[in-house]
């Protein structure tokens, strides 16, 4: 099964919902966050009983955001600072007007300046992500602190975000925590998924993927996409609930459908080796796509490998570079040490073998075994490294005891051979018998061809 990368990823600028809104027929329904903050929204106009054009407005999101727009700048011309707030949000997704960032900006910080929780939290977004403005996280963890203070369970969440990747201040993953529980507490799904995350991996809670799969539950029946992925690979893996394969298909479809792209890339998985599924090279090679298109890194890096080997697609190295590229940017090492094995080959790229050590050694500093024993191959033969034999079995290791079977096979050449340590076929033997278990199929003859002493 794939693995997934962090869901500790902020939620978009354009905030939260509960109600679907278009903005014309056409117009794609709003995400599971943006849903999340119309709830926000409504929250606020039940408080009012003086701005009928606000509740007028609300009720016209739906079926025309074009007389939402009226009804809210004329409320918000009157004095109703939650007006100006969810006017701010129409021109921030160009719903009903013309996308303007600086305008909606201007909206939300008098919304913020007036009381709005959800207009400081959504101001906060645009401050991290400098839309409208300059990025500043400082600001925004400002913003998100003083949304989150004021009820604003998403400022919350999104506030977590920030302590959890230490994004404008120190990394703090109990304050997270704490945020997180809140956040989920006061309704945001994202909230309750990052808090599963947390109890799944054991970060900074107990590890409990029984809890895990209760929190992921929750984000996904509140809206939240990846919370109905993550909680789709508990079923896969049968991790904290029983394995139901059949509701892991079911859970990253629902998830694909709504924005997920770990959702995407599972499913895609599911359909390239037929699990579960009837295998469709073709559905998988599109799922990858969309999983890539969304920002999941994984995604990019498993349509790169079709690509590269012609799996599903015609044969297309330079197509794979690209992809390996994206994958690689965005923080899946396996597809650093993909795009280096083109790199030192000259495969799809001009060959560079200094280019491929350095991705190499990058992907062995974020986990990818392969990317150690790859790198331990480039220090035997001297390619783009200085040749040295002693760092190279220490690589190595460091890949066979991560879990890859070539890292053993060619630690145990080298003992075999007595290459940079004095000849231990015994030890050669051991190595290329674990390599074998491993699934390299060729260690398992090369175990009984050495001549043991």
């Amino acid at each position: 099964m794939h693995k997934r990368s962090a869901l500790l990823v902020c939620l978009p600028a354009a905030i939260v919902a509960g109600t679907v809104i278009f903005a014309s027929s056409a117009q794609a329904a709003l995400s599971a966050a943006e849903q999340e903050q119309l709830e926000e929204i409504q929250r606020d106009c039940e408080l009012s009983a003086r701005a009928d054009c606000l509740q007028r407005g609300l009720k016209r999101y739906k079926l025309s955001p074009e007389e939402a727009a009226a009804l809210f700048r004329q409320a918000c011309e009157a004095g109703e600072v939650r007006a100006c707030s969810n006017l701010g949000f129409l021109f921030e997704r160009g719903l009903g007007v013309e996308a303007n960032p600086a305008e909606a900006a201007r909206l939300y910080r008098i919304g913020c300046e007036g009381g709005s929780a959800n207009a400081c939290t959504n101001l906060g977004s645009l401050h991290q992500q400098g839309v409208g403005m300059a990025a500043d996280p400082q600001q925004a963890a400002h913003l998100y602190r003083q949304g989150c203070e004021a009820g604003s369970a998403r400022g919350c969440s999104n506030l977590g975000i920030l302590h959890a990747e230490g994004i404008g201040m120190a990394v703090d993953t109990a304050e997270a925590a704490r945020l997180y529980r809140q956040a989920c507490e006061g309704g945001s799904a994202n909230g309750c998924t990052n808090l599963g995350f947390l109890h799944e991996r054991g970060i900074v809670v107990a590890q409990d993927n029984a809890a895990a799969a209760g929190f992921y539950r929750k984000g996904c029946e509140n809206g939240d996409a990846n919370g109905c992925s993550s909680l789709g690979y508990l079923y896969a893996a049968g991790l904290g609930v029983e394995r139901y394969m059949a509701a892991a298909v079911e859970l990253y479809s629902v998830g694909c459908r709504h924005g997920s792209g770990l959702g995407c890339t599972n499913l895609g998985f599911l359909h390239e080796r037929g699990i579960t599924v009837e295998r469709n090279l073709t559905a998988a090679a599109r799922l990858y796509q969309r999983g890539c298109d969304m920002g999941h890194a994984n995604g990019c890096t498993s349509l790169g490998y079709l690509a590269r080997h012609g799996i599903g697609m015609a044969q297309d190295p330079a197509a794979a570079a690209r992809l390996y590229q994206r994958g690689c940017d965005g923080g899946n090492a396996r597809g650093c040490t993909n795009l280096g094995l083109l790199y030192r080959d000259g495969n799809g790229v001009a060959q560079d073998a200094s280019m491929a050590a350095k991705l190499f050694r990058h992907s062995c500093a974020d986990g990818d075994p392969h990317g150690c024993t790859s790198l331990g191959y480039l220090h035997r033969a001297g390619l783009g490294v200085t040749q040295d034999f002693q760092q190279a079995a220490r690589l190595y290791r460091q890949g066979c005891e991560a879990g890859d079977a070539r890292g053993c096979s060619n630690l145990g050449v080298l003992h075999e051979e007595g290459v940079g340590m004095e000849k231990n076929p015994a030890e050669a033997v051991r190595l290329f018998r674990q390599s074998c278990a491993m699934g390299f199929k060729k260690a398992c003859t090369w175990a009984e061809e050495v001549v043991l002493d």
